[in-house]
């Protein structure tokens, strides 16, 4: 069975939350090696901006580098790598 691992992210809660997909990746290990890049940038960044406006920090320029779709609100931002089977 071939599989891919889809690099996910979120941010908010409740009705408010957004999800969106990253990228993909055929190996295990890279897809869990660029989640933690990425979170370590999310986190970055909502330290650098005290939970506020983010958009102008450069820890979000650089998160954005990686993930051009990334949001983040209060709640900060999270990501996640899910594998999905491949059907041929």
């Amino acid at each position: 069975m071939k599989k891919i691992w889809i690099v996910e992210g979120r941010t908010g809660e409740y009705s408010d939350r957004s999800e969106w997909q990253v990228c993909a990746f055929y190996d295990e290990n890279k897809a869990k090696e660029f989640v933690e890049e990425l979170s370590d940038l999310a986190r970055l960044t909502y330290v650098a901006a005290g939970g506020d406006a983010h958009e102008d920090t450069e820890e979000f320029k650089a998160l954005q580098a990686l993930d051009a779709k990334a949001g983040m609100d209060y709640t900060g931002t999270s990501y996640r790598a899910y594998a999905v089977e491949i059907k041929d």
